[in-house]
């Protein structure tokens, strides 16, 4: 018969074991893209401590600072945790991830675009297809469609969109034939692309080196 002393001991380490399995460390390498949650709703992600409502940003700041961004983020429960709180947490993670991935894909688009629509000014200047001569501007439409060519060539705009952008100078034209070649005239107040009448060289880092925001629609 073991003895109450023995009884005790193993009593006592029992406990011990039961509350550390139950209270796991929440402090892991940081390195490590793991999502801790607690019964006590402690919550953790890289081995630090992170609110609720910023979890979701946190993991997508993280991502975005990855060349190569991880293709599954584990999600950890230490303790009885609710399903739903555990869905919760897996949905946000999950959503954190996915929308991180593609921002990221979508800024690369951005940014290759405009390294080489600002990068090639002489290729990209809207005023070429312009003829100023005459009474008002018109449009040199076999220059456009060069134009709008090599705006296809950089794969990285849609036929759609360059349909679209052809009817907007047609009805620029219309417009031109009501105003003196000689004042400002409508759609050339500032570059299409970019909004904005600066150089090129001065506009190239932000266009190509900004981070963006997308927003998903549900």
């Amino acid at each position: 018969m073991m003895s109450p002393k023995f009884n005790y001991i193993v009593i006592i380490l029992l406990i011990l074991f039961g509350y550390s399995c139950s209270n796991k460390s929440l402090v892991t390498n940081q390195d490590n893209y793991t999502v801790f949650y607690a019964k006590d709703g402690t919550l953790a992600f890289k081995g630090k401590k992170v609110a609720f409502d910023k979890l979701k940003p946190t993991i997508k700041k993280a991502v975005f600072q990855e060349a190569t961004p991880p293709t599954k983020i584990p999600v950890e429960f230490a303790g009885d945790v609710m399903m739903g709180t555990r869905h919760e947490i897996e949905s946000q993670v999950e959503e954190a991830l996915f929308e991180a991935v593609h921002t990221n894909a979508v800024m690369d688009v951005i940014h290759s675009f405009y390294q080489q629509y600002l990068g090639k000014p002489s290729e990209f200047n809207e005023m070429e297809f312009i003829n100023t001569t005459g009474d008002h501007l018109k449009l040199d439409v076999p220059k456009l469609e060069a134009y709008l060519a090599r705006l296809k060539n950089t794969n990285y705009l849609s036929e759609s969109y360059l349909k679209q952008l052809k009817t907007y100078y047609l009805k620029c034209e219309k417009s031109w034939q009501q105003e003196s070649k000689n004042e400002p005239n409508s759609c050339l107040d500032a570059d299409i692309f970019t909004c904005s009448q600066d150089s090129p060289e001065l506009i190239y880092d932000y266009f190509t080196k900004t981070s963006v925001v997308t927003t998903y629609l549900t």
